[in-house]
Order: C-alpha cells, then sequence, then structure tokens
C-alpha cells in the first residue's frame, strides 16, 4: 500500500496557515495521510501553537532557508512513498469524499503511468497568481474555455498564429497550460497532452513549468533529480537571497528531461493569501 506524507511550508503568515488548515480539518484532509508535517521558516511559538492545533508535527528553522530549503528539509525527513508539498496559503477547495476521491484517483496514475510529479492546484478554482493562463490565451486560441475563475481573452486568431510562428520553442512550453484553459485539452494540445484512466491528465516538462504549488510527488524524484539539477542550475533571481525552484527550474535543463507531469481533474487547492 502506498504511504502518503503531507508537508507543508510557511513562513511569517500565522492567519493565513490557520485559515488554511481549517479548511483541511473541514476537509477530513488529515486523515488521508501516514505523516502530517509543516516547516516553518523563523520557526516561533505561535507557529508551533498552530501546528499542535490541528495535530501536526512542527518543524523548522530559526533563519529562513527559502522555498528549496524548506522542501529538502520535508523531504529528506520522510518515509512515506509519496510527499504532497503546499504551502501556508493553499486552501481546499472540495468536501471530504471528493478530497478522498481526486487523491486516490492521483496515486492510481502515479503508477501506472511511472509519474513522477502530480499537480493538485484546482483547475476551475486556482486562485491567486495564475498568470500563465494569460500567456497560453495568447499563444492559442481558446476554443472552449472551461468553467473557472481565470479570466478569459479573445486575442485574434491571426495574431495568436503570428507570435507562435515568431517563437514557436517558447509557444510550446506553455502547450500543457491548456489543461486549465480548455474544457477538452486532450483535443486544444494533441500531442502534448493526454488522458489518463483514471480521469485525469498527462503532460510532461516540456510543455509545462515545475511548479511549487500543491504538488504530489516522489521523494526520490526529488532526491535524484530536482535537487541536483537546481544546484547544478542556479537562478540568479532568488528571493529574499535564497534560491527558488520554480526560478531555478524554469530553464532548459527542466525541458530536457522530459519529466511526465499528471494534472488532477478536478484538483484540491487554490491560492489564497490573508496576510503578507
Amino acid at each position: 500500500m502506498t504511504t502518503l506524507a503531507l508537508g507543508i511550508l510557511s513562513w511569517r503568515a500565522p492567519a493565513t496557515l490557520a485559515a488554511t488548515l481549517e479548511t483541511y480539518a473541514a476537509g477530513n484532509l488529515f486523515s488521508l495521510f501516514d505523516e502530517k508535517r509543516v516547516y516553518f521558516q523563523e520557526i516561533s511559538d505561535e507557529d508551533r501553537a498552530i501546528a499542535a492545533r490541528y495535530g501536526l508535527v512542527a518543524e523548522g528553522s530559526d533563519a529562513n532557508t527559502g522555498i528549496e530549503g524548506g522542501v529538502r528539509a520535508l523531504v529528506s525527513g520522510t518515509k512515506a512513498d509519496l510527499i504532497l508539498l503546499l504551502e501556508n496559503d493553499c486552501p481546499l477547495v472540495v468536501d471530504a469524499a471528493t478530497a478522498r476521491d481526486v487523491m486516490r484517483r492521483a496515486v492510481a496514475d502515479m503508477a501506472a503511468y511511472d509519474v513522477p510529479i502530480f499537480r493538485m492546484r484546482s483547475r476551475r478554482q486556482p486562485g491567486d497568481d495564475f498568470t500563465r493562463t494569460d500567456k497560453y490565451q495568447s499563444l492559442y486560441s481558446v476554443r472552449n474555455p472551461l468553467d473557472s475563475d481565470i479570466v478569459f481573452h479573445s486575442p485574434s486568431r491571426i495574431g495568436a498564429l503570428t507570435r507562435r510562428m515568431l517563437r514557436p520553442v517558447k509557444a510550446r512550453r506553455f502547450r500543457g497550460d491548456a489543461v486549465y484553459v480548455e474544457r477538452d485539452p486532450v483535443s486544444a494540445q494533441p500531442g502534448a497532452v493526454t488522458a489518463s484512466k483514471n480521469g485525469n491528465f498527462l503532460t510532461d516538462s516540456r510543455y509545462l513549468n515545475w511548479s511549487n504549488q500543491s504538488i504530489l510527488v516522489r521523494p526520490s524524484f526529488m532526491v535524484e533529480t530536482m535537487f541536483p539539477g537546481i544546484t547544478a542550475h542556479p537562478s540568479k533571481r532568488t528571493i529574499a537571497g535564497v534560491q527558488d525552484l520554480e526560478r531555478a527550474a524554469n530553464r532548459q535543463w527542466w525541458r530536457d528531461l522530459h519529466a511526465p507531469i499528471g494534472i488532477s481533474d478536478m484538483g484540491l487547492f487554490t491560492h489564497s493569501r490573508l496576510d503578507r
């Protein structure tokens, strides 16, 4: 039986974290996991109290080691087969029965298709700071828009075609984002997106970026592939002086991996922050 860990990152956001954890409790999410841990940057007594309130193991550092440092700590500390990596601003947006079913189908597809990464962000309620869909719409004419909370635009077909012709390599990198825009992304992007037998979607790192947001991953993939890749290809753009996984991974080495990526339908989490 596949063992599951829940790993949450948090930094100076007690109100956001508490609100997020309340959605997990309401949706009975904690019951799905064998391990439940939260890693705090610049950990405080208030942080420890919030974790204890929800039955989470509190870990952390006195300094801010960034998203990379936090993810490394969560991954290195788990004994589970898979770990769901979340941040403090990723509330659950489905009920308990749906959460259980969505997790079950994602885990099944990871085994069936040898997928090391599965995106669990909601397709219909992705929430704040979800900007790649704007770029997708500028490059590809949307055929049948997904019913979601993203803003749809109507660029001309000729304009979109021209942009794809001028920058075909860049355009290819966004084909997987059809999952968050199109009702039927398989028809919209044949060859880049396929349907899984468990009702999800599959693509790979040629067509979709790495995201820190709400991902179910194999710890072995992180240790053997992602962390070495980040170390070998660090980004000059840091956050508070520390490395960010997304910026370091959104480069050619990531696309060259052809790493399989699953996308959950319907997904579980949105992105919403209270204290900044």
